[in-house]
């Protein structure tokens, strides 16, 4: 229940630091609603039945100007093959060759609307695929590739793409390209290629903001595009700035709503917690509280006001800050005893809002070993607290479309789930995952650990935790609970970012301690993608992940040998996927058991 209640003012710190990936005005600008081209790039390959290509479409108004940025719609290209049945394409724009023919693939708008205002008739992208009976005599060559598929660049950073090739098998074989290969990009980047497979590829450096697609032909082989982006991350405003290293961007928490980036983080050095909004413009402040104040911060945004609010550790309790329309906050204590003085801790919290602007958050009580889940009456604005499981630590809340919570946690040697069942019957609850300990192994081994929990609009429960060496994802499917191993890591510690995207796909932002850099990994096809998205060592021990409505992953995260925050924003194909139709779990059986959605 809440303690007590005050009244706090508001200091704002402008810097006229403007991220590069987003407008410079607080006001949106106008969306671009003419389209005049689409360029596909390659537009000539050559591949072998069963193998696949990667095309991608950019998008040009009458102005030739590139039609992509953060504020603009998504313009939706819609693939077609002359002849599905020798080479199909699908709405990402990856062709498989099913038998020998030249075929032609076309690349149209979906959305007429696009074309209402261009002067000239639209011109479609269009590329020539032949496919070929056997591999080229050149080294038995199938198909070449080059990783990672994306990247993101500052302004001068170089950065290195590997280059790898196949033979008509699919094994590993020496690139020859029979004399120079071709290499193109566009004036954002400058890239050159020494011929050799491996990590000595393909060096890009970034030469002005913007997008590149680059292309790597070799004996007539093409490579998917690799898309680069120079310039998307930023360094977000310390609300001290005439302060040296003074830690801020702690334990970093991310929401976003339409445009607008909210950002919770604990300052180190000052003690004290701080909210960042970036509107256009970049805003920090540091929000009133008492002693030690702003650690292991939880934001939320309220879904009718669109508001924050931000929920922390305030000394040895737990506090949440809300902001009025004018800006104000006011502080709920929330818990008073939850953190065990005579122990470090470093459980973060985790927290969920559903669609009437009732809160959750799941906490440990490292006091009395306990995950405990307090809940916000939205009308009457009070907090009421229940113990979920004793012995519990690490956890994390969200919402299924019934409005009532689900929690995963780590209890004892197994990662487990549960629901709040009908009224008066508490919760019931379900094994995740029960390996046991090898022997010698500690605690912070056992699955479960760091755990995340993310319910997609399907009610289906996804979760990321770390369990002996390994970063693992599980999702709930027919009643069943899978897993796989998205990357066996050292050790990512209890501050890393899950988040799913418009098609109910993992995207999870972690650093990585085996090699000493920030990581982000998304899930395709059936498989995981990895990228860098820092090149310096020691960046990303802290990070948080949001999906924009464009599907790009923004994250914010902790830069160590600068001691400040930075924030990074995915680079992107330039050709969308339209939203899937989401159809929710017919085995949820846990969804009917009441009455009422907080029943």
């Amino acid at each position: 229940m809440s303690i007590s209640r005050t009244r706090l003012g508001r200091t704002l710190i402008l810097s006229s630091l403007t991220a590069s990936a987003f407008a410079c005005s607080s006001e949106p600008p106008e969306v671009e609603t003419a389209a005049y081209k689409i360029q596909v790039a390659p537009k000539n390959a050559v591949l072998l039945p069963n193998a696949q290509l990667q095309l991608k479409a950019q998008v040009f108004d009458p102005a030739n100007n590139l039609m992509f940025n953060h504020r603009s719609r998504p313009v939706v290209v819609r693939w077609k093959s002359s002849d599905p049945t020798a080479a199909s394409i699908d709405e990402r724009g990856v062709i498989t060759v099913h038998q020998e023919k030249a075929v032609e693939i076309t690349a149209e708008f979906e959305d007429a609307s696009f074309e209402a205002e261009a002067e000239a008739p639209t011109q479609n992208g269009s590329a020539q695929i032949n496919a070929v009976a056997a591999p080229s005599e050149v080294n038995d060559l199938q198909a070449i590739f080059v990783s990672p598929e994306r990247i993101a660049i500052d302004l001068g950073e170089t950065r290195t793409l590997s280059v790898t090739a196949v033979d008509g098998q699919g094994a590993p074989t020496t690139l020859d390209c029979g004399g120079a290969p071709t290499l193109g990009h566009d004036e954002p980047v400058d890239a050159s290629y020494d011929g050799s497979l491996g990590a000595e590829g393909i060096e890009a450096t970034g030469v002005r903001k913007g997008f590149s697609l680059l292309t790597l032909d070799c004996a007539g082989y093409q490579a998917s595009p690799v898309v680069v982006e120079v310039k998307p991350s930023v360094t977000i405003p310390d609300p001290s700035p005439s302060t040296q290293d003074s830690d801020f961007g702690l334990q970093p928490s991310v929401a976003l709503f339409d445009e607008v980036i909210h950002l919770a983080t604990y300052d180190a050095q000052h003690h004290k917690l701080v909210y960042t909004r970036f509107d256009g413009i970049w805003t920090s402040q540091f929000i009133d509280g008492e002693g030690d104040y702003g650690r292991q911060a939880k934001i939320l945004l309220d879904p009718v006001s669109h508001r924050p609010l931000i929920c922390a550790l305030e000394g040895n309790g737990l506090s949440c800050w809300t902001q009025d329309e004018e800006g104000f906050w006011t502080r709920d204590a929330v818990d008073l005893d939850v953190v065990d003085a005579a122990r470090p801790y470093e459980y973060p919290i985790s927290g969920a809002i559903d669609d009437s602007g009732r809160a959750f958050i799941l906490y440990h009580r490292s006091t009395s070993n306990t995950l405990a889940l307090a809940e916000r009456d939205p009308a009457l604005g009070v907090w009421r607290v229940e113990v979920i499981a004793p012995g519990a630590d690490y956890g994390a809340v969200d919402v299924a479309s019934d409005g009532r919570p689900r929690v995963a946690f780590r209890q004892g040697g197994a990662a487990r789930f549960g629901h709040r069942a009908c009224v008066g019957a508490g919760w019931t609850f379900e094994d995740i995952d029960v390996d046991s300990l090898l022997p010698g192994t500690d605690g912070q081994a056992a699955p479960g650990t760091y755990m995340k929990l993310a319910i997609g609009d399907d009610d289906r429960p996804q979760v990321v935790y770390f369990k002996g060496g390994n970063l693992v994802h599980g999702i709930k499917t027919s009643g069943q609970w899978r897993t796989n191993v998205i990357e066996a890591v050292e050790l990512v510690g209890p501050h890393f970012g899950f988040a799913l995207d418009r098609r109910l796909r993992p995207r999870v932002s972690y650093f990585d301690a085996t090699e000493g850099r920030m990581r982000y990994a998304h899930r395709r096809d059936g498989r995981w993608y990895i990228d860098n998205p820092t090149a310096a060592a020691g960046v990303g021990t802290h990070t948080s992940i949001a999906v924009d409505d464009y599907d790009r992953a923004q994250i914010p995260y902790y830069d160590y040998p600068r001691r400040e925050a930075g924030y990074y924003v995915e680079p992107h194909y330039l050709d969308y996927e339209s939203p899937p139709a989401i159809t929710q779990d017919p085995t949820r059986a846990d969804v009917n058991e009441c009455l009422g959605r907080h029943g």
